[in-house]
């Protein structure tokens, strides 16, 4: 508060030739015990006390005698806008029972004494208690508050929702005995003079989080209070905001194509790393097929990231049960039948007493992964038909049928199409799982794949293996474009982690890559243009390559890709050699020795 919300508006304002009975006078009149004496523009010339007038009249004073000998000219002033409290600090450091309050132009606008700082102060006060009161009054939380004599002092209508009492009936009541549920607990805040660890509390119709401190004013604890939060709103509120957003991503998936960001931003998808149209065509059906129920065929090499997919249209859907992993290459025969559908109590010679879930059982609710599905056998798939058509089956040695509710993916590398035609695969099987046909392109096909791809290995390896690798030089990269890869990106991170392993440099360079990877490329002479926008520092490998067939093959790779690169930079420089010798990391010394040596022409106009 400032002082003219508290001060005297109605004070005594007279001129310098105004009488002594005039003042005594406003004095009665008023019952004031000081008088402003002002100039004509209302500014102050000084002040006449009641004591200055009694010890006036006391020494032989004239009634009529003007009040201008009887001026205090020394005056203790405030402005309007000063705060009550640097007002009351002026006050007793100048040992004054009064001051007259101005504005900015010395205009005199009220008069402020002790007793009014006083009742300003216990406004403030009110207003700031009612502030509080309505602001507990209006929280979400439940608050109960009690003094020193443990006699309930605060309880909003929160409190009187979740303990079922009104307040009325609960107020100045002592705690333990109207609500035992929180009374021991704020009682021990009181005499501990310390907070305790939030707990549930068991409520009437509900279950609370509560939180118990100690009340402390001036250094001593007053009271304690409790603060509560119904659990029971704030997980309602959670499923209804996950609903929400569930029925948001199926509505807006099926507007058009321009989401896949928004939906990919923050799911397993985000583990496929490409730049590739085709993959990203691939990741949006993904996310398609995941808001659905079909049977999902995912196709495609070995080591092209099948099972990322599989992984992904689970994670995706908010299926609540698990992912289940079945490789159906990688068990024998007669363990498939007992893997996928369980086993009963004694259904053969070892088998474990009470008996065994099988896959599908521990996928129900979930997802079940059936990783190279042309591998299994006639027998077992006609078994699978069933349950993919009647969602039943029995343990095997048992006669209860079980339900389940699971969510088939199947990958292959094989054609199944071929195994159909030797009668290796059911047809009808194939046209159960076929419903939705997710084809992976070999990495051979998708060359602007590797640069991300091994940065993000390179990343994931340096983890794995405790190295420091920087990353894999523009040179490097032009090599693995030009190689087949068989074995996809599987093959693509042994590479690196080879590299890696055997190699203490900072960048995975030409000659750190496998001889066997040099030797099957596919192209004989270095070619294709290098993109100096991802050029990292110190790319140029260091020291000499030894001499022999391979090595001379490395050495002859290593200097087509270095002059190649540096004739590119010094076209897109302009033939700016500082430009060109800074965007490829090497100093202009270096790269005019380098230019000699490769033959390239010092004079020649690049731009």
């Amino acid at each position: 508060m400032k002082t003219a919300d508290c001060m005297t508006h109605t004070f005594v304002a007279l001129r310098p030739t105004d009488t002594v009975q005039a003042v005594l006078t406003q004095f009665l009149k008023h019952r004031l015990d000081i008088a402003c004496v002002l100039t004509p523009d209302g500014k102050l010339e000084g002040i006449v006390t009641k004591y200055v007038i009694y010890r006036l009249l006391l020494e032989g004073g004239i009634l009529n005698t003007p009040i201008a000998p009887c001026l205090i000219r020394e005056v203790v002033t405030v402005n309007l806008n000063t705060p009550l409290t640097e007002t009351r600090d002026i006050l007793l450091s100048n040992n004054v029972a009064h001051a007259v309050v101005v504005d900015d132009e010395g205009i005199v606008h009220g008069v402020v004494a002790k007793g009014d700082l006083i009742q300003g102060f216990l406004m403030a006060t009110e207003q700031l208690a009612n502030h509080v009161q309505c602001l507990i009054e209006h929280l979400d939380d439940a608050v109960v508050a009690i003094d020193r004599n443990h006699r309930i002092h605060t309880f909003n209508s929160p409190a009187e929702r979740l303990f079922q009492q009104p307040q009325f009936a609960v107020l100045d009541q002592t705690v333990e005995s109207m609500l035992p549920q929180v009374g021991e607990d704020m009682i021990y805040a009181l005499h501990a003079h310390a907070p305790l660890a939030s707990k549930k509390i068991l409520l009437p119709e509900t279950v609370a989080l509560a939180s118990f401190a100690p009340v402390v004013y001036r250094d001593q604890v007053i009271g304690s209070i409790a603060i509560l939060k119904d659990l029971s709103a704030y997980e309602k509120m959670a499923h209804e905001l996950e609903t929400t957003k569930k029925l948001e991503r199926m509505l807006e998936s099926a507007i058009d194509g321009k989401y896949l960001h928004a939906f990919t931003h923050g799911t397993a998808l985000d583990r496929i790393v490409t730049r590739n149209g085709e993959m990203e065509l691939l990741k949006k059906q993904a996310y398609l097929a995941a808001q659905t129920l079909s049977t999902v065929l995912i196709t495609g090499e070995s080591g092209t990231g099948k099972e990322l997919f599989a992984q992904a249209i689970h994670e995706i859907s908010g299926r609540p049960g698990k992912y289940v992993k079945v490789n159906c290459a990688a068990i024998p025969v007669e363990m498939l039948e007992s893997e996928f559908f369980g086993y009963a109590d004694g259904a053969f010679t070892g088998a474990r007493k009470g008996g065994k879930p099988g896959k599908f059982e521990l996928a129900d609710g979930g997802t079940l992964f059936l990783d190279e599905i042309g591998d299994m056998p006639l027998s077992l798939q006609a078994k699978l038909l069933r349950v993919l058509q009647e969602k039943e089956f029995e343990r095997l040695g048992d006669t209860r049928t079980r339900q389940v509710n699971v969510r088939i993916v199947a990958a292959t590398n094989k054609r199944l199409e071929d195994l159909i035609r030797e009668g290796r695969f059911r047809e009808d099987l194939y046209y159960r799982l076929h419903v939705i046909h997710l084809e992976i392109p070999p990495l051979r096909n998708r060359p602007e794949d590797l640069p991300p791809l091994c940065e993000e290995l390179i990343r994931k390896l340096n983890q794995r293996i405790g190295k420091k690798v920087v990353g894999i030089t523009p040179a490097a990269i032009e090599i693995l474009k030009k190689y087949d890869w068989p074995g996809n990106v599987r093959e693509l991170e042994n590479v690196l982690e080879r590299a890696m392993n055997l190699e203490s440099s900072e960048w995975i360079e030409v000659h750190h890559l496998p001889s066997g990877l040099l030797s099957a490329r596919r192209n004989n002479v270095f070619a294709g243009t290098l993109s100096v926008g991802n050029m990292p520092a110190g790319t140029f490998p260091k020291g000499d390559i030894p001499d022999g067939p391979l090595q001379m093959e490395k050495r002859d790779l290593l200097e087509a890709a270095e002059k190649n690169l540096i004739v590119q930079v010094l076209k897109e420089s302009g033939g700016n050699r500082s430009l060109a010798a800074k965007q490829l990391g090497i100093s202009r010394s270096t790269l005019y020795q380098k230019m000699r040596r490769y033959g390239i022409e010092e004079k020649v106009d690049y731009r």
